[in-house]
């Protein structure tokens, strides 16, 4: 299948390689122009220029309890944007662990939006109380928008390049920007699915002499959800298999699980 990039950057070191040993040029750029490249980078120590990370958020709590009851719930609202996921140093999850945007210029193509890992909406609803004959239970639910993805392309230097004009690239012009991460799309412009998880607790202690025998019970997201929450993001390596394509769910929530438990203190 073809993709449009949106940009390609080339590095200096390839252009100047690939000039210098077989006299091709890249497309779009002259023998002047090519010639007057160098590499003589000025390396210092500094942030990140202009790296952005900016959350907005707004909260809304109500907390209720009684001598055998408590009720929690929250309702947020958030909204994280920018074009640097991490927070401390150069290591950027849009691609993996790596260096990032600020190395890798290709990785700058749409890098502005939607950060991954934040959902625009979030509410939790947390209940504990006893019950007659001894026996405490819980239930907490938890509803949240799907996060952010986007649609993205890892160069491969396997892969044919053409310019506009129809003019292809030389695979030497790929080396080393090989691996670098493309958003083929405005970055967090997709979202997974809503997720919705009820989990239930119910336990029973008993006297045992000096110690306390407890015997509990967890139904862990009882109404057995499967929202996808990972997909195939990127267009390579496409196959007949249907988990190969683009946006084929790679991972759902966990099924439901039931648990029974006894923990012995004293």
């Amino acid at each position: 299948s073809e993709e449009v990039l949106p940009s390609l950057w080339l590095a200096n070191d390839d252009i100047l390689y690939v000039w210098g040993r077989w006299g091709v040029l890249p497309p779009g750029m002259s023998e002047a122009q090519v010639e007057a490249l160098d590499w003589n980078p000025d390396y210092v120590l500094t942030n990140a220029p202009q790296a952005t990370r900016e959350l907005d958020q707004v909260q809304l709590t109500a907390n209720w309890r009684s001598p055998k009851w408590s009720i929690y719930a929250s309702l947020v609202w958030s909204d994280l944007k920018g074009n640097f996921d991490s927070v401390s140093g150069y290591s950027d999850s849009a691609s993996g662990v790596g260096v990032g945007g600020f190395v890798r210029v290709n990785e700058q193509t749409n890098w502005e939006g939607k950060l991954p890992n934040s959902s625009e909406w979030e509410a939790k609803i947390r209940l504990t109380g006893d019950l007659p004959w001894g026996f405490r239970a819980g239930a907490y639910m938890r509803w949240f928008s799907g996060d952010y993805w986007t649609k993205s392309y890892e160069v491969d230097s396997r892969d044919s390049f053409f310019a506009e004009s129809g003019e292809a690239f030389d695979v030497y012009h790929i080396y080393f920007i090989e691996g670098d991460n493309i958003f083929l799309e405005q970055r967090g412009s997709r979202q997974f699915d809503d997720e919705l998880t009820l989990d239930l607790h119910l336990d029973r202690p008993f006297a045992i002499s000096d110690s306390r025998l407890t015997v509990g019970l967890d139904i862990f997201n009882v109404f057995n959800e499967d929202a996808v929450v990972s997909v195939k993001e990127f267009v390579n390596d496409q196959t007949d298999g249907p988990t190969s394509l683009f946006g084929a769910p790679r991972l759902r929530q966990r099924p439901r699980e039931i648990r029974l438990s006894a923990s012995l203190s004293w």
